[in-house]
């Protein structure tokens, strides 16, 4: 059996950022160092993030507070659905208007959310399923509808996961 390796490169910009190799079957990888970007998490439950926080926020109709403090994210652009996770800090009184921004409504309790995808992000981060103040919300219906965030209210601030 033959291997062939190919490797075509994507540019954005002048910049090659992904490639294929192609062998009996298609793997994704790259060829070049993955770029990182400006509050970019770690790779996030097996995904390099690909694209810039404000690229995936506006791909996926997210809008943030202009004064979050924190703001860390993953994102990956190259599957269906297209993975975002992300965390920042934010004043609690700017978190109503995040959620109507967001069209988001209030869900009482975790494992009502649709995947539970934030419950596990944000336990990774640091939160606690025992921590009082904590709020549910989802995007309930859209084009971007699988929206999930958890807002964890502090003594002075709010930390948003989604």
């Amino acid at each position: 059996m033959r291997e062939h390796q190919i490797c075509v490169a994507r540019r954005a910009g002048s910049r090659a950022r992904y490639a294929l190799f192609a062998t009996v079957g298609v793997i994704v990888s790259s060829c070049a160092t993955p770029h990182i970007f400006p509050h970019q998490l770690p790779n996030t439950n097996g995904f390099s993030t690909d694209v810039t926080w404000q690229q995936a926020f506006r791909d996926h109709n997210i809008r943030i507070p202009t004064h979050v403090q924190g703001l860390r994210y993953s994102a990956y652009s190259q599957v269906d659905g297209y993975p975002v996770w992300a965390v920042f800090r934010a004043s609690c009184g700017a978190i109503r208007v995040f959620a109507a921004w967001n069209d988001l409504t209030t869900v009482e309790d975790s494992a009502l959310l649709p995947s539970g995808s934030v419950y596990s992000f944000a336990q990774q981060m640091g939160w606690q399923s025992n921590s009082h103040g904590s709020r549910w919300y989802e995007r309930p219906a859209g084009p971007a509808a699988d929206l999930e965030v958890l807002v964890a209210r502090t003594a002075r601030v709010c930390i948003v996961y989604l």
